[in-house]
């Protein structure tokens, strides 16, 4: 049973649930708990959101349970393999590991963020061109969209360059992390 209601909570956390429902705040096994959290990579004021949703109940989490649990989740978390993973994944890192980690998760997260900017770019060249490819476009709006579409073309071109060195990057620090690690 008590398996069940961390798994319950669990979930809930790892869906973005901001607090534990104050029915579970007497059942949760805070270690759990902390373990869960510190594999989510979640910081240590974690506890305090924790504390706020049990207030209404009267119950205390366990601070020092929890911290245990919550370092022993955070050796999983802080892997460079994680680090990578959840920088190209756009997740938000909550500066819980190490200098290693971080400059880790920060190439694959910049490798992300070009990767999203291209795509954006091209959405909007795409947009451009259907606007251009309508009947009633007039000419001169026909002009301004080439316009438009050429600079979009090498605003593409320099980010595609920038991600080249951000993969190169990311790549420079995946070797110096296998050779540490």
């Amino acid at each position: 049973m008590r398996y069940l209601i961390v798994m319950a909570v669990c979930i809930g956390v790892l869906g973005g649930c901001a607090t534990i429902p104050e029915e579970q705040c007497a059942k949760v096994d805070w270690y759990e708990l902390g373990v869960t959290d510190g594999r989510a990579g979640y910081a240590a004021d974690r506890l305090d959101r924790h504390r706020e949703a049990c207030a209404g109940v009267k119950i205390v989490p366990d601070a020092l349970r929890y911290g245990e649990g919550r370092r022993v989740g955070l050796v999983d978390y802080c892997r460079p393999e994680n680090a990578v993973r959840e920088g190209l994944a756009g997740h938000t890192y909550r500066d819980v590991c190490n200098a290693t980690f971080k400059r880790i998760y920060q190439a694959a997260y910049d490798v992300n963020a070009l990767k999203n900017r291209i795509n954006s770019n091209l959405d909007e060249v795409s947009n451009k061109e259907a606007e251009l490819r309508e009947k009633k476009t007039s000419d001169s709006r026909r002009k301004e969209l080439r316009s438009d579409i050429r600079e979009l073309d090498r605003r593409r071109e320099s980010l595609r360059d920038d991600l080249f060195q951000a993969e190169r990057e990311l790549d420079r620090a995946r070797q110096l992390t296998s050779e540490k690690w």
